[in-house]
């Protein structure tokens, strides 16, 4: 298994991993208990912006003004 980096952690929160190297990551979490409690952690924070500022970004944005010469 090659080096798990910050990267490789913040791309499988994200699901962005390929299927092989998110195993890889997985494995590597359940060896390092204290860097799995920090990708918790991520989680439950993008959880939360989720939460408080998808209806935000999800709400109908207002067309945009014309400005009269």
């Amino acid at each position: 298994m090659k080096q798990v980096l910050e990267s490789d952690l913040h791309a499988y929160v994200d699901g962005c991993l390929d299927p092989g190297r998110r195993l890889e990551v997985e494995a590597w979490l359940l060896a390092n208990p204290e860097e799995s409690e920090r990708v918790d952690a991520w989680r439950r924070l993008k959880a939360d912006l989720h939460r408080h500022f998808d209806v935000i970004l999800d709400a109908e944005q207002p067309g945009v003004v014309e400005r009269r010469q």
